[in-house]
């Protein structure tokens, strides 16, 4: 694929294409009738730019699709420029036999150095050597951990604090600090896209990528640009939502058969039907409520779905929000709790609570104080990962609150293969739940919401 001009290699698009929708992008083909229409009609444009203009539709996705544009250039020997790929504009030398942290073949060291040459220093064959000599018990852990061992075997760990130490002595400056951890960053990407890129071809597709894109990543890894992100795409599902009318059915004089009762007037008539009764459908607008558990393990997941709510109330008739972590702290009237104002929640929690979540209390809590005011057509959604600290469940508490609403859903933040474990108590709770679901990426939040809402 040539990345200027107009001259597009219709089996390298096909390619791109393809990888970008494996790895979670909603590339439809509306999209690519404008990225033809834009190269036939402004033909001196760049095609990567027009690539992206037309198949990225949130800030968060930029990252991404520039990996999987390098990784597909790495592929096309004739089109890439091995200059232009991968270069990090770093003033910097490797020179291997450095102390390194961790196992290895000895790490490498970096220090500044004017005359480095700057195109060696990043390139994919210096990342892989240091992947190459990866022990197996290391790449059996997360791609995150296996960044940070080869970062430890590049001795950055150690010569970033030495840096941080020499700028609290006043020998460095702060701008120099920050160049530093510029070069940090900027090889961790290299060398998580590098990782990455083993695992496609090992595993020979795509589909790996999706764990990187935002819908696919978990709510608690974002950084805070990447949460303006993810709330703009909440506020616009929520207004979606609540703009969707929901209805019951009531009894009428007129309007459709209601066939349940038809079949129970067919039985005692013996196949003869004397009468027949009719419903119709009207609004429906039922009282939610929402129990948070914000407990340090849980509450980068509780901010989002407050934020959620927040845009849902107009679907309902009352929204009542609770807190909690060992105790109930009701917040329905306070607007900025309601929206995920994390660091006074986290400033109650620390005053309020002994920081360890006790479900069977909570919900003992919320039966005696609150179920008598619950309205029987409510339901109640409750986030939390179970966790219990190894406290008595107390499952009869959600059993009278299940007896009394219309329906439980529970939302855990956590891998299903993770909801039974010992200290946790989910399978207890579990018989007096509608339903279970997984909620630990936004897409996760866009299927229960559609499924609840």
């Amino acid at each position: 694929m040539n990345s200027k001009g107009t001259k597009v290699n219709g089996w390298s698009l096909l390619q791109l294409i393809y990888a970008l929708r494996e790895a979670g992008f909603a590339i439809s083909l509306s999209d690519l009738k404008n990225v033809l229409a834009c190269l036939k009609r402004f033909p001196d444009l760049d095609l990567k730019t027009v690539l992206r203009v037309n198949f990225i539709h949130r800030s968060a996705e930029n990252e991404l699709f520039e990996a999987i544009w390098s990784m597909l250039r790495r592929e096309s020997l004739d089109d890439s420029d091995p200059k232009e790929d991968g270069v990090i504009p770093v003033q910097s030398q490797i020179s291997l036999g450095g102390q390194g942290l961790g196992r290895g073949f000895g790490g490498i060291s970096v220090f500044p150095n004017p005359t480095g040459s700057e195109s060696e220093l990043v390139s994919p064959q210096n990342v892989q050597a240091f992947l190459q000599a990866m022990p197996k018990e290391i790449e059996e852990l997360a791609t995150e951990d296996q960044v940070q061992w080869v970062l430890g075997q590049m001795n950055l760990h150690q010569v970033l604090n030495s840096k941080e130490l020499s700028y609290q002595r006043g020998e460095i400056t702060e701008e120099e600090l920050d160049h530093f951890i510029t070069i940090k960053a900027q090889w961790q990407k290299k060398i998580r896209n590098e990782l990455l890129w083993n695992h496609i071809q090992k595993e020979n597709q795509w589909g790996i990528l999706k764990t990187e894109h935002w819908l696919y990543r978990p709510l608690e890894s974002f950084s805070q640009e990447e949460k303006n992100t993810v709330q703009q795409a909440l506020k616009l599902l929520g207004k979606r939502l609540a703009q969707r009318p929901g209805f019951r059915k009531k009894a009428s004089v007129r309007g459709e058969i209601n066939m349940q009762r038809a079949i129970q007037e067919l039985i005692r008539g013996q196949g003869c039907i004397f009468r027949l009764e009719y419903q119709k459908r009207v609004p429906r607008r039922p009282e939610l409520v929402v129990l948070c558990d914000i407990s340090n393990s849980v509450l980068p997941y509780s901010e989002f779905l407050l934020f959620l709510v927040s845009h849902l109330k107009l679907r309902f008739r009352k929204v009542r929000i609770f807190l909690f972590i060992d105790s109930l702290w009701d917040v329905t009237n306070e607007e900025e709790f309601s929206q995920g104002g994390s660091q006074k929640i986290q400033a109650w929690s620390r005053r309020n609570s002994s920081g360890y979540s006790d479900y069977g209390k909570v919900f003992a809590e919320f039966q005696t104080d609150w179920l008598a005011v619950i309205s029987s057509q409510a339901t109640l959604l409750i986030l939390g990962d179970g966790r219990n600290n190894y406290r008595p469940a107390q499952a009869e508490y959600l059993q009278e609150i299940n007896a009394k609403v219309n329906r439980v859903y529970w939302l855990n933040p956590l891998d299903e293969k993770d909801w039974f474990t010992s200290d946790n108590v989910l399978k207890e709770y579990k018989p007096y739940c509608s339903e279970i679901f997984r909620c630990r990426t936004v897409k996760d939040l866009q299927l229960v919401s559609r499924k609840v809402f």
